[in-house]
């Protein structure tokens, strides 16, 4: 194993990386290991997506998912393998916006969804994801994404999840829209996340100990 580490011929490791040579299956889990190392070294997208593609071992196609940066053929492995672990790894590898994209709406996985919504650094598709999937916990990480005070205040308003409203609302920082959302929101758990932001300012805390109807409010008030 010390010496395939120490190879970086791309043939000698293509050889390595596709030999079904009795000597190699002399040893199963030793060959598996030393195919596995050797895949992890290669740089030909082409073939890593062949192995991803078609080997059943998934020491295999894990080390060959995990050496792949070409965009396309990555979404092309999650598209010819319906496996959840799969998509879970190609998520992990993805970076460009519109493979990104491409990838969020197709993926019935809600689990690898989420892995490549943590990667989204376009705000465009972030505000997408934040809106659209089906998923609470896809839209959570989308909405951690999110900068557009306007579109938290929406989101904070009308996602029908908990968890969703509240982390929005936790991302307002403008006064104006914290009020307007303390003022206008039908969920205690919203407003309870604005007086939290909010609690710090004296005059707020004062106002809160005097006004709020929620006790868990009242007791952010508390000194």
């Amino acid at each position: 194993m010390a010496a395939i580490r120490r190879v970086t011929d791309q043939a000698v490791l293509r050889r390595i990386a596709t030999s079904k040579a009795p000597a190699l299956r002399g040893l199963p889990e030793e060959s598996e290991a030393v195919r596995a190392t050797a895949v992890s070294r290669l740089r030909d997208q082409q073939l890593l997506a062949e192995l991803a593609m078609t080997e059943k071992a998934k020491r295999i196609y894990g080390a060959a998912i995990d050496a792949m940066t070409d965009q396309a053929l990555l979404l092309e492995v999650a598209r010819r393998r319906p496996e959840e672990e799969v998509a879970q790894r190609v998520a992990a590898r993805l970076t460009d916006p519109s493979a990104l994209r491409a990838f969020l709406k197709s993926q019935p996985d809600s689990m690898a969804r989420l892995n490549a919504a943590a990667r989204i650094t376009d705000p465009a598709l972030a505000a997408e994801v934040a809106i659209a999937d089906v998923a609470l916990t896809v839209r959570r990480m989308a909405v951690t994404k999110l900068s557009d005070q306007d579109l938290l205040l929406r989101i904070a308003q009308t996602d029908r999840e908990a968890m969703v409203r509240s982390e929005a609302a936790s991302r307002l920082t403008d006064p104006k829209l914290q009020l307007e959302l303390e003022r206008t929101t039908p969920h205690p758990d919203v407003r309870y996340t604005v007086a939290r932001a909010r609690v710090g300012d004296p005059a707020e805390a004062a106002r809160y100990a005097r006004t709020a109807s929620e006790a868990e409010i009242r007791l952010l008030a508390v000194p």
